[in-house]
C-alpha cells in the first residue's frame, strides 16, 4: 500500500459520491461477510459530523478505537434483515486502498429464507448526491441494486 500523505493535508474533491457494499452468504456455513467501500475523506467527515470525532484512518496508531468509532456508524447506517431478523455483524477490521476505505464484517448462525431485505443509508446524512450500491452474492448467484439518496431500502429475492 502506498500512501501520500493525509487525507486531511491533501483533499481532493472527487466527482462521484459513491459507496459499495458486498454481502456474501455462504448457504452451507450459514455465514455472511459484509464489506463496505467508501471514500476515506467522506466517512471521516461523517464521523466527524456525527460522533464530534476527528479521525485520520491513513495515519491512526490506533487502529482499535477507529475499528470501534467505523463499526458503530455502520452499524447506524447498514441493516439488514433474513428470516424477519436482523443480521447481526462483527466488524473483523478495515483496510486502506487508494482513496477509499474497506471495513469487513462477518455474521455467523444467520438464518437465510431466500430473501434479503437491506436500509443502506451509508454517507446519506451529509451528501445529498450519494449513491450506495449493493452487490448480494448467495453462493454463486449474484445481485445488484443502485440506492440513489434519498433511496434506502431494497429486497433481494433467491431461489
Amino acid at each position: 500500500m502506498l500512501v501520500f500523505g493525509s487525507t486531511q493535508a491533501n483533499t481532493l474533491s472527487h466527482p462521484f459520491y459513491i459507496s459499495v457494499t458486498e454481502i456474501r452468504i455462504n448457504k452451507s456455513t450459514n455465514q455472511m461477510t459484509v464489506s463496505c467501500r467508501m471514500f476515506m475523506d467522506d466517512l471521516e467527515e461523517a464521523i466527524d459530523k456525527l460522533f464530534d470525532m476527528h479521525i485520520d484512518i491513513i495515519r491512526s496508531i490506533e487502529k482499535q478505537s477507529y475499528i470501534d468509532v467505523l463499526s458503530q456508524y455502520i452499524y447506524q447506517h447498514l441493516q439488514i434483515m433474513s428470516g424477519g431478523k436482523f443480521c447481526l455483524f462483527q466488524m473483523v477490521g478495515y483496510e486502506i486502498e487508494d482513496e477509499a476505505v474497506w471495513c469487513h464484517f462477518l455474521s455467523e448462525n444467520i438464518v437465510f429464507d431466500g430473501t434479503l431485505q437491506i436500509t443502506n443509508r451509508l454517507l446519506y446524512d451529509f451528501l445529498s448526491g450519494q449513491t450506495n450500491i449493493i452487490h448480494v452474492y448467495v453462493n454463486e448467484d449474484r445481485q445488484t441494486t443502485r440506492l440513489i439518496y434519498p433511496e434506502a431500502k431494497t429486497t433481494y429475492p433467491f431461489n
